[in-house]
């Protein structure tokens, strides 16, 4: 009874992470999770397989696995979340442990499956047994794209050549703690890399812009916004001064699938203290507009993240200008700081954020941008 009810709850619109959707003629309708809020209404694959694993009703098993073919947008491979109203937004574009488990789901459903010595794996029981036969007869597991040599996997779709980025960043040489000439040039010699293998623009600046001062936050916005109106690039992307990129061969527009949405002016993350504006992106169609309005509440507040909550908690409409969902792990990692996500050196971006120790945080932020010329310089 526990079990029968608590089924009853999780695919019912009771559940708040319960989503459907419909796509090219299938309906969808699964489970979700809050980690993967920024694809509307997503339902994670690897919920509707558990759906067939704890299902003993063939029929069951096999719509579900050709509903789960469907969703994988003809990439051949489970993803973390889809939009069930559009597959083709998803996330993590590989992602093997979903892949596993739609082995075993498909396994699950022939009698010829392993079942491991000592393990506590078998065979689920069918209600329609009889009928299982005929069931798989005329599905998805008689097409020849499940022949017992399948063919090679269908390659990721090339990124669209008209997407382009635009880096800006500024350092001010004798800033702020231990930010001396050598930690500035390393930084710029980081995007500068970065730029150059992605064709991207590097807007860097070493000085204050028009009107700023004394306050960096002003200088910050009016390059941002300059940056806007001056070049053609489709996104804008800040990096702080103590932010770099750590993985040169991860591409932006895979590794941001899902949040390249044109119709948002500003792209962040959060950590526990809110947003944090030190890495974001800005759309050249909506930004202009948005930082026009946004730099009336950055002048009162002299404070870039004081002034985003400022303004949306007063101007509430502006949040549908805004993505800040990104996980912290795709565009803002941290090294020596609690308060976000731990950075890992596979990940796009490391920041160094604030720390108590600045010396000790800028010479590790430092080692770290020398491993990472290393690697450049030893894979030319």
């Amino acid at each position: 009874t526990i079990f029968v009810n608590t089924k009853r709850f999780l695919f019912s619109k009771d559940n708040p992470m319960f989503h459907e959707g419909k796509h090219d003629g299938v309906a969808y309708a699964g489970i979700g999770s809050p980690h993967t809020k920024f694809i509307a209404s997503s339902i994670w694959p690897m919920a509707m397989i558990m759906e067939g694993l704890v299902s003993n009703n063939a029929t069951h098993k096999v719509v579900l696995v050709e509903k789960l073919l469907a969703s994988s947008a003809g990439t051949g491979w489970m993803h973390e979340s889809f939009n069930p109203n559009n597959p083709a937004k998803f996330s993590r574009p590989w992602f093997c442990w979903p892949d596993s488990l739609f082995a075993e789901l498909v396994m699950s459903l022939t009698e010829a499956c392993p079942r491991p010595e000592g393990g506590g794996y078998s065979i689920k029981e069918w209600t329609d047994r009889d009928n299982a036969a005929h069931v798989v007869r005329g599905s998805v597991f008689m097409k020849p794209t499940l022949s017992p040599t399948p063919p090679p996997p269908t390659p990721m779709p090339q990124p669209l050549p008209q997407l382009s980025l635009a880096v800006v960043s500024e350092c001010i040489r004798g800033g702020e703690g231990a930010r001396d000439g050598r930690y500035v040039d390393a930084s710029f010699s980081n995007k500068r890399s970065f730029c150059e293998k992605w064709n991207a623009t590097c807007v860097l600046s070493d000085n204050s812009h028009g009107g700023g001062g004394d306050n960096p936050y002003i200088a910050k916005w009016q390059l941002i916004n300059r940056t806007l109106h001056e070049t053609h690039a489709d996104w804008i992307m800040w990096l702080d001064c103590d932010a770099a990129f750590t993985n040169m061969d991860i591409d932006w527009r895979y590794h941001l699938n899902g949040h390249l949405d044109n119709s948002k002016a500003l792209l962040a993350s959060k950590d526990k203290n809110g947003v944090n504006l030190g890495v974001l992106l800005m759309s050249k169609s909506r930004g202009i507009s948005f930082v026009s309005i946004f730099q009336e509440w950055l002048f009162a507040k002299k404070d870039d993240q004081a002034a985003l909550k400022e303004m949306l908690k007063k101007q509430q409409p502006m949040q549908r200008y805004i993505d800040d969902m990104v996980p912290q792990e795709k565009i803002n990692s941290y090294i020596d700081n609690p308060d976000g996500h731990k950075w890992k050196p596979n990940e796009w971006i490391v920041h160094q954020v604030w720390c108590q120790n600045v010396q000790k945080c800028a010479s590790h932020f430092l080692l770290i941008l020398k491993d990472v010329a290393e690697r450049i310089r030893n894979a030319d």
